[in-house]
C-alpha cells in the first residue's frame, strides 16, 4: 500500500493493514492410555483432561489412543473428544508400551506430548526435541526416564 503510495506520488497512508500471521499453531500430542491397567473411572478422567488441554491451550490437538501401539489418531476441538469417542470407541486392554505414541507425536511434528497414563509399561528412549509430560491419576510407581510429571489428583 505504501509503495503503491509513493510510486504515485500521493502522501503515505496513515494506516498499514495488518498481515496474515505467519507462525504456525502450536500442535499438542496427547497420548491417552486405554491399556488394561487403566479402569473406566480412569479413562472418564483422562478423556476429560483431553478436553481440557483442547480447550485452555487453543492448540491444534491430536488424540493419540494407545496400548501398545497407537489404535486412534485424530484431531479434536474443544468439547470434540465426547463426541469423537462416542462414535468410536476406543480399544480397551493389552499391555502399554509408551514408544509407539511417542513417535506418533514426533511424526505429527507435535510442540509437546502429554501423556495420560498411569506410567505402567515399556518407555523407549527419550525423544529429541519433544517436551513430554506424563500426566498421572496418582503417585507414579516410579519415575520415568525423561518428561516431567504431573499428577492429576493435586
Amino acid at each position: 500500500m505504501a509503495a503503491e503510495a509513493e510510486a504515485r506520488g500521493a502522501a503515505l497512508p496513515g494506516f498499514q493493514p495488518g498481515t496474515a500471521r505467519t507462525g504456525r499453531r502450536p500442535r499438542i500430542a496427547v497420548g491417552l492410555d486405554s491399556s488394561g491397567s487403566i479402569d473406566d473411572a480412569t479413562l472418564a478422567r483422562f478423556a476429560a483432561e483431553l478436553d481440557g488441554v483442547a480447550r485452555r491451550s487453543r492448540a491444534e490437538t491430536h488424540l493419540l489412543a494407545f496400548d501398545e501401539t497407537v489404535h486412534t489418531a485424530r484431531a479434536v476441538g474443544p468439547g470434540g473428544w465426547d463426541a469423537a469417542l462416542r462414535a468410536r470407541p476406543l480399544r480397551r486392554g493389552g499391555g502399554t508400551a509408551f514408544g509407539d505414541v511417542i513417535a506418533r507425536a514426533v511424526e505429527i511434528d507435535a510442540s509437546a506430548a502429554v501423556i495420560l497414563t498411569d506410567l505402567d509399561g515399556a518407555f523407549g528412549p527419550a525423544p529429541r526435541g519433544l517436551p513430554v509430560i506424563w500426566a498421572v491419576p496418582g503417585a507414579p510407581p516410579a519415575p520415568p526416564p525423561f518428561g516431567r510429571v504431573l499428577r492429576l489428583d493435586r
